[in-house]
């Protein structure tokens, strides 16, 4: 597979240096993380030290509050954010707001925590600049107060840093969680679905992701651990937790030189998920293998056009005591994870296709998703009730 790749990525040019969710979806790759090897403005979130590479700009993802059920960024309720990165000579700064972590309202969810309590309010400030090697730091913080009297009462408070540098062909990042906790002190017990635990605390431990790429031929292979450890306590009993995710891959950027690119992945991406609780110990271990190819175009010099396809060579998924958990996690887990019973399966529907546009006027630029309707269903019909179910603008100064 790396040799096929490998051939196929017989040239590297030039591609649009800003990239947002909307685009970065319909080439096939995560929302959250970005691209681990093609560039664009939200590598800045995994690697700060790219704030060096990035234009003047100001960046718009439109939405509102996000998933409720789930806390989760979804093509059915985006989550509003945006932010601008500026360079004053030597040094390049930025501001962003709202970019919340999936993965902390994910734990959070595990610990039976109240929708509202996921990282809101999140800030985060970028500095970067160059001296032999390009370095960058951001500095995130969330705080999330609620102070009724009644069950609605929840406390949540957050801070991180990530640091990068560049270094030639190679590049190395990490992110360091300096403190995640949450509590809703008021919530009561409930044993209908949803359940929710009595009086829930999640206490983070030391979390951090590390990882870094290196220019081989012409793409990049790259590799990232993610890691999160923590103690969460519901109806008086304290549980233990532990999040590790794995990653490693091969990707590429074929410049066709008409305006066409060629974007190629293949990676190995591994996810355990353990709750040692007083009842039982939950697991979820998910492994898959996805090939990804897309295609970019400029059609005209106001439209380009592009689109993806992603399959799973391989997939298996397994769960130990999912059922212990409290509904909304449970139901987070089938959803994120694919898990629909307690043994080893393959994922299903594992062929994805995604597609997209963006619409350019001059220094402003307007990007979307196609194909889904505003359920976030993918219905196989360009329709034009819903033609950007995920809208993002982009202005460069």
């Amino acid at each position: 597979m790396k040799k096929l790749l490998l051939l196929a990525c017989i040239a590297i040019g030039s591609q649009a240096a800003y990239a947002t969710k909307a685009r970065v979806l319909a080439l096939g790759e995560s929302k959250d993380d970005s691209s681990y090897y093609f560039m664009d403005d939200r590598r800045v979130f995994l690697n700060p030290a790219f704030l060096n590479q990035l234009n003047d700009g100001v960046f718009l993802e439109w939405g509102a509050d996000g998933a409720a059920s789930t806390n989760l960024d979804t093509d059915a309720s985006p989550k509003a954010e945006g932010g601008v990165f500026k360079n004053a000579g030597s040094l390049s700064y930025g501001l962003h707001f709202g970019n919340e972590s999936d993965t902390v309202s994910l734990l959070h969810s595990v610990a039976g925590m109240p929708n509202a309590s996921k990282s809101d309010n999140v800030l985060n400030v970028f500095v970067a600049g160059k001296s032999g090697v390009e370095w960058g730091a951001n500095f995130i913080y969330s705080k999330n107060d609620n102070n009724s009297t009644g069950t609605g009462k929840f406390e949540q408070e957050a801070m991180a840093v990530r640091l990068g540098a560049i270094m030639g062909d190679a590049e190395a990042y990490a992110i360091v969680s300096l403190k995640n906790e949450a509590e809703a002190p008021n919530q009561t017990q409930s044993v209908a679905a949803p359940t929710r635990p009595a009086a829930p605390k999640f206490d983070g431990k030391l979390g951090y992701q590390v990882g870094g790429s290196y220019k081989v031929g012409h793409g990049n292979a790259y590799a990232t651990w993610k890691s999160y450890g923590w103690d969460q306590t519901g109806d008086s009993a304290k549980s233990e937790g532990k999040y590790n995710e794995y990653m490693v891959g091969y990707g590429c950027v074929n410049d066709h030189g008409d305006g066409g690119r060629t974007f190629m992945r293949v990676s190995g991406e591994k996810v355990a998920i353990e709750l040692k609780a007083p009842s039982a110990k939950v697991e979820v271990d998910s492994l898959l293998v996805p090939l990804v190819v897309g295609y970019e175009k400029d059609a005209t010099s106001w439209l380009t056009l592009r689109g993806s396809v992603k399959y799973n060579v391989h997939s298996e998924v397994e769960a130990k005591n999912l059922g212990t958990l409290y509904t909304v996690a449970n139901n987070l887990a089938i959803a994120k994870y694919g898990v629909t019973t307690e043994t080893k399966n393959t994922r299903a529907n594992s062929v994805d296709i995604a597609s997209g546009l963006s619409l350019n006027f001059g220094k402003m630029r307007l990007d979307g998703v196609l194909g889904t309707d505003g359920n976030a269903g993918e219905t196989g019909k360009l329709t034009f009730d819903d033609f950007y179910t995920r809208a993002s603008a982009v202005y460069t100064f």
